[in-house]
């Protein structure tokens, strides 16, 4: 079997696991089951094995190299990790780190501006979403680690199908195509409610902005820090403008 069909053989293993859990959660495991895999403890758990495990993987053992992931520097930050005698390790941790960073300054200005732009006509939308939206019910909180895995999650897709396809554009929009099925599939499985569905919508959507800037800056690094800035920029537009009808304490009677 070829390289490429045991990529595509991972990619489609990804989207099959992460429809075929929901599917189990929903109809096969009893409800003592279903709140014990939602503890956070043992749900932070297992998505971090199934977001951060296979990448990992076809990462390490070279059948996905960094360049498709947009690893910047990917190969200098691994050789901080060989052990060195307490005198040099921070010099060479200063040096690695810097040596890292003077590769990514010339991304930086197509980042900020891509960001800018997209970034800003998403909060535009938001804030003309939330001119009537109702009561908060919780679909704009999302965790940091949440932002960390959909970056994964989406890179793992897209670097694949630029390995095969050889073409970034085509793999990005071929990327999108197989998150969006994946994700409608398992929200159409799995029954979600009307905020879980919002806050999907919402990650699809800073998802979307954020592999369309890599069509622009191969840069995951810096990609992923443009996301995790644009949801601060989200959770900052939703806490001014969204009404907080309801949610006052009820006045006192005399």
């Amino acid at each position: 079997m070829s390289a490429n069909v045991l990529l595509l053989v991972s990619g489609g293993m990804s989207v099959i696991v992460a429809i075929e859990a929901v599917w189990v959660r929903a109809h096969l495991l009893p409800e003592n089951y279903r709140r014990w895999i939602t503890l956070p403890a043992i749900s932070t758990t297992l998505q971090t094995i199934y977001f951060l495990g296979l990448p990992y993987f076809l990462l390490l053992t070279g059948m996905l190299p960094p360049r498709f992931w947009g690893l910047v520097g990917w190969d200098a930050l691994a050789s901080a990790a060989i052990p060195l005698p307490a005198a040099e390790l921070v010099p060479h941790l200063l040096t690695t780190v810097g040596g890292v960073v003077y590769r990514w300054l010339p991304d930086i200005g197509g980042t900020v501006s891509t960001a800018t732009l997209l970034g800003g006509f998403l909060l535009l939308l938001l804030i003309i979403y939330l001119q009537n939206a109702e009561t908060p019910d919780g679909w704009h909180k999302i965790s940091g680690l949440q932002i960390i895995f959909d970056v994964v999650h989406w890179g793992l897709y897209r670097a694949i199908l630029w390995l095969i396809v050889g073409n970034l554009y085509l793999a990005t929009i071929g990327g999108m195509v197989v998150v969006a099925l994946e994700w409608v599939l398992a929200s159409r499985i799995g029954g979600q409610s009307r905020a879980e569905a919002r806050q999907l919508a919402l990650r699809f959507g800073m998802g979307a902005i954020a592999a369309t800037g890599f069509i622009f800056v191969q840069n995951l690094w810096l990609i992923a820090l443009t996301q995790w800035l644009l949801w601060q920029a989200v959770r900052m537009v939703v806490g001014v403008w969204l009404p907080q009808r309801g949610t006052a304490p009820p006045a006192r009677q005399v």
